[in-house]
C-alpha cells in the first residue's frame, strides 16, 4: 500500500519533500507532530516514485525503542 500525501499537514508535506531532496536530513519535531508518518511517506515516495535515488541512499532512522517500536510496526503494516 502506497502512503498518500493527501492526508498530511503542510509542514509534513514540507518534511517529505525535504527528505527526498536532501540526502542528509533530519526531522526534529515535537512529540505527536507526525515524524513517523512523514518519514514513512518519504521512504514510500523514494521507493515507488524515485527508485533511482532510493538505490543510491543509505537510511538510518533512530528513535527510542520503547516509544517508537509499536508506531513504526503499525505504520508499516497499515500504511498509516
Amino acid at each position: 500500500m502506497k502512503l498518500n500525501r493527501d492526508n498530511l499537514h503542510e509542514y509534513q508535506k514540507y518534511g517529505v519533500d525535504f527528505i527526498i531532496n536532501n540526502p542528509i536530513s533530519a526531522l526534529m519535531l515535537e512529540c505527536g507532530l507526525g515524524k513517523t508518518i512523514t518519514t514513512l511517506t518519504a521512504v514510500s515516495d523514494l521507493m515507488y516514485d524515485y527508485f533511482e535515488i532510493f538505490l543510491d541512499r543509505m537510511m538510518l532512522c533512530k528513535s527510542p525503542y520503547n516509544s517508537s517500536a509499536q508506531s513504526w510496526t503499525v505504520g508499516m503494516e497499515t500504511g498509516v
